[in-house]
């Protein structure tokens, strides 16, 4: 088992960020294996609504093998979020480290995703 020590964690103040991290971060590691996740939107700036969803980005190499559409569900499928009641909608962007480096040269939202948001891997 691959535990990876997260970091950042304690500047997460979003109890819904909070609960996804305690009870999905493990599933996440050994399923993914990322290089990168990050939080960032409303959860994160602290303007959450009770409707607002988890906006997060995933960087795997796993996600190379999987078609840009299907990445989404295949990610929540996995690591059983499909089934948390407890939990509001969760928006995951799973890119491969190539296109993270991309987005990252060509895309102002991913800019400001890495300036405002925070990394927890």
């Amino acid at each position: 088992m691959n535990k990876r020590n997260p970091k950042n964690f304690d500047s997460i103040k979003d109890e819904k960020i909070s609960y996804f991290l305690k009870n999905y971060y493990q599933k996440i590691i050994e399923h993914f294996e990322p290089n990168e996740l990050w939080f960032w939107g409303s959860r994160i700036y602290g303007n959450a609504r009770s409707d607002s969803d988890i906006d997060m980005l995933i960087v795997s190499n796993v996600f190379a093998d999987i078609r840009l559409i299907k990445r989404r569900s295949t990610f929540l499928k996995a690591i059983g979020k499909l089934y948390d009641k407890n939990l509001p909608v969760v928006d995951a962007f799973c890119l491969t480290p190539k296109e993270f480096m991309n987005k990252k040269k060509e895309d102002g939202f991913f800019k400001d995703l890495m300036e405002k948001g925070i990394r927890v891997l």
